[in-house]
C-alpha cells in the first residue's frame, strides 16, 4: 500500500520502472490482501502518472490486471475491474484497442455472473473501456 502513493510524489516515471515487475508479481501472491494491494497500487499509479504510466507499461500492466479478473475472491476481482478503470481513463486509443478483444468478454462475463460489488465495478470498467477506445469499439457494441 505504501508503494500505491509514491508516484503521487515522483516526477519521473522512470523512478517507478523497477517497481512496476514486483507489483504486477504480486497480483498473483497467495494471499488475497496481498493481490488486493497491488490492484490498488496499479490503480493509484495510472492515475497519479496519467497517461505516462499507461503508456511506459500498458505491456506488463493490462495481462497482468486481465488475468486477475478470474481470482476467486469477488472482493479482488472487483478492485480489479476498478484498477482497470483507472488505467483505461489514461490510455491512448491506440494502446487499448490491443486489449479489448480480450478484456470485453471476462467484463462482460463479469457483469453476467457476478455478485453487485463486481458487477458495478465490471459496467464501469468496460465504460471506460469503450470511452479510451473511441470509434475503435464501434465493433464490439454488437
Amino acid at each position: 500500500m505504501a508503494l500505491s502513493q509514491v508516484g503521487e510524489y515522483l516526477d519521473d516515471i522512470q523512478k517507478i520502472a523497477p517497481m512496476v515487475p514486483v507489483i504486477v508479481q504480486h497480483l498473483l501472491h497467495p494471499n488475497p490482501k496481498i493481490r488486493y494491494a497491488a490492484l490498488h497500487c496499479i490503480g493509484q499509479m495510472a492515475d497519479d502518472m496519467t497517461e505516462e504510466f499507461q503508456e511506459n507499461f500498458h505491456e506488463q500492466v493490462l495481462p497482468a490486471l486481465t488475468q486477475v479478473l478470474d481470482d476467486p475472491v469477488p472482493r479482488v476481482q472487483a478492485h480489479a475491474c476498478a484498477a482497470m478503470t483507472n488505467f483505461f481513463e489514461g490510455t491512448d486509443e491506440n494502446i487499448i484497442v490491443q486489449y479489448v478483444g480480450v478484456i470485453m468478454p471476462k467484463l462482460c462475463n463479469l457483469i453476467q455472473i457476478g455478485i453487485s460489488i463486481i458487477k458495478e465495478n465490471a459496467v464501469t470498467a468496460l465504460a471506460s473501456l469503450a470511452e479510451a477506445a473511441k470509434e475503435q469499439f464501434v465493433q464490439f457494441y454488437d
